[in-house]
């Protein structure tokens, strides 16, 4: 397993990791998925919010594997390819896991009490600006 892919896997608090220009080929990126998804030997992390992979070299066909990762991880929330000589094609597949799973019917109720709160500041925020 690649250095990169370890400290994602084990940096169980990390939830912003910069991997820039950082030379990383096919096989640094297979190991990483690995960390991110919870059907392997490795413990998944579930903290990892944004992980930038941008300026390194990562072919196509290795890209379109992270779309597995995204359809059992829901902490990723970013994940930056910029400047890989990715094309349209390749990053289809990854566009495609997203919106694909419904949100959870027992959550519904929960979530609009956090957004009639968020709503409510935003409106008392906006009287105390008046």
């Amino acid at each position: 397993m690649s250095l990169f892919a370890r400290l994602i896997s084990e940096g169980k608090k990390l939830q912003v990791v910069f991997l820039r220009a950082s030379g990383l080929k096919d096989i640094d990126l297979k190991h990483i998925m690995l960390a991110l998804k919870p059907d392997t030997q490795l413990a998944m992390n579930r903290n990892l919010k944004v992980l930038d992979l941008s300026y390194n070299n990562f072919s196509g066909a290795c890209v379109q594997e992270f779309s597995s990762v995204f359809e059992q991880n829901r902490s990723l929330e970013f994940l930056g390819l910029a400047k890989n000589r990715l094309t349209t094609e390749d990053l289809i597949p990854i566009l495609d896991c997203f919106g694909r799973v419904p949100f959870p019917a027992d959550q519904v109720e929960a979530y609009q009490g956090e957004l009639k709160k968020r709503d409510a500041i935003i409106e008392k925020n906006k009287k105390l600006k008046q």
